[in-house]
């Protein structure tokens, strides 16, 4: 909830809202495509707490040029960021008119960035630029496996005179429920590989397990895993949730029985019901007196 603590009011349309889908915990990635599109937001609050206001509207007839014009004018430009900024910082006269624009020379690269963009966005795809409500339901899209959906709200305010807007950003990331089975993962007597585009962990020894760092069971049912085999496994194999450490409390758990025939699939559910941050740690463990026959895992997902 967003809160103004001098009493003042919020003014909305200084609020952006986006949602990104993205690969990994890369918080400087996260929210780039929101900071360039919130960027316009603290572009705009600056014409309004800089001298600008005085010859430019947005749209409206003044003094000097209106943004969308220029914007148009310039929007195909490869150069029209730069050239904008390069305009900003040193005024001139002659391109619209004969008033002259004065100069900014204290403004700074970053400034004059985020006007330029301001300007810049007027004339462009207004729909990808658009915010998306400050309440109400998002419907996760299909992704690719892995990725995360991450919400980035930010507020801009309006300056003073003499003082430039500030901007404050939170972004929160949702985990992928889709497990990416590789050797990012860290584990015991487990083998990451590829094979067929598909990513796999072997099982390689009698017992072991892999860690899910940074990963909350809250609000989870089920851990589905996917076994599968070329040739059907003779001993039967069972598979825990362990929460804290890789012998800790067992929070879900599953046995795979002994298999007939050739090559196979099995789908097994670890049923949940903890409330805990983690870590958490996927256990398994063959039958104990039996010739240990290869199989891998090649899903993990949480429902």
């Amino acid at each position: 909830m967003l809160r103004i603590r001098d009493g003042g009011s919020v003014d909305e349309s200084n609020i952006f809202v986006s949602v990104d889908y993205l690969e990994g915990m890369d918080k400087v990635a996260m929210n780039l495509g929101h900071q360039q599109v919130s960027a316009a937001v603290t572009g705009k609050a600056l014409t309004q707490s800089m001298d600008c206001k005085t010859c430019h509207k947005e749209a409206e007839a003044s003094i000097g040029s209106n943004y969308m014009d220029v914007s148009k004018k310039y929007k195909e430009r490869r150069d029209a960021l730069s050239y904008l900024q390069t305009r900003i910082k040193t005024g001139g006269s002659g391109v619209w008119g004969e008033v002259t624009m004065p100069a900014h020379p204290k403004i700074t690269s970053d400034e004059s960035r985020q006007i330029g963009l301001y300007i810049l966005s007027l004339a462009g795809d207004q729909e990808e630029e658009r915010s998306l409500p400050t309440k109400g339901t998002i419907t996760a899209e299909s992704s690719a496996p892995g990725n995360m959906l991450v919400i980035t709200a930010s507020y801009t305010d309006e300056g003073a005179e003499g003082t430039i807007p500030l901007t404050g950003s939170k972004s929160v990331a949702i985990p992928s429920s889709t497990i990416q089975l590789t050797e990012d993962l860290k584990t015991n007597n487990m083998q990451a590989m590829a094979f067929g585009g598909m990513d796999l962990m072997l099982l390689n020894a009698e017992s072991g397990w892999l860690e899910l760092a940074n990963t909350s069971l809250k609000g989870v049912n089920a851990l589905t895993l996917t076994a599968a085999w070329q040739s059907a496994p003779n001993l039967s194999f069972d598979f825990q949730i362990h929460e804290n450490t890789p012998d800790g409390p067992v929070v879900g758990e599953a046995t795979m029985p002994a298999q007939t025939g050739g090559q196979g699939t099995r789908f097994l559910s670890l049923f949940t019901g903890v409330a805990g941050d983690g870590p958490y740690y996927v256990t398994y463990k063959a039958e104990e007196g039996k010739e240990l026959s290869a199989i891998a895992l090649t899903g993990a997902m949480f429902r």
